[in-house]
């Protein structure tokens, strides 16, 4: 009886020690393949990675190179081989180009720019930006000529621990 209350016992925190282990463990630059190493100083000569991700797309494996300049990040993102998919840049709103932010303003007067990404694959620019419009976030895709490309509400996350919801707090009262 002892044993099987052990092995019961032994299972059930391998299970558990499996449930809250992390999902993707942290990538270091050493984990990073040479090429893409190689590709990122050979472009940014004297930049520094601060953070690496890696991560896999549609079957696609990528990896992240992320950089910080003041405030402001700048993410490089490659194919093993070192070939560069796409760059994401925050911006400042004031470095936002006028045919953007008169195209959101004009689509949504109303919104509020909270921020801006400048995105770039190959020789194709993209702007993801994100606005509130009253209680609800939105993020907006636009074209570097001004055409809003897609728009969205972004959903809300769920609470976290800790988090009081004021509606539970009513009814117990």
């Amino acid at each position: 009886m002892v044993r099987l209350v052990t092995a019961v016992l032994v299972v059930l925190v391998l299970f558990t020690a499996i449930a809250i282990g992390e999902d993707d463990p942290k990538t270091v630059k050493s984990d990073v393949p040479q090429a893409v190493l190689r590709a990122f100083e050979k472009a940014n000569p004297g930049a520094v990675g601060t953070d690496y991700s890696k991560e896999v797309v549609n079957g696609q494996t990528r990896y992240e190179i992320e950089t910080r300049v003041g405030d402001l990040e700048k993410d490089f993102v490659y194919l093993p081989d070192g070939t560069l998919l796409q760059i994401v840049e925050d911006m400042q709103l004031k470095s936002l180009p006028d045919v953007i932010a008169q195209s959101v303003k004009k689509a949504y007067p109303k919104a509020e720019i909270d921020e801006v990404d400048k995105i770039v694959r190959g020789e194709t620019v993209e702007y993801e930006i994100t606005l509130e419009i009253g209680e609800t976030d939105h993020e907006l895709s636009v074209a570097s000529d001004g055409r809003i490309l897609s728009s969205a509400a972004i959903e809300e996350d769920e609470d976290e621990p800790g988090d009081i919801d004021q509606s539970d707090e009513e009814d117990g009262e």
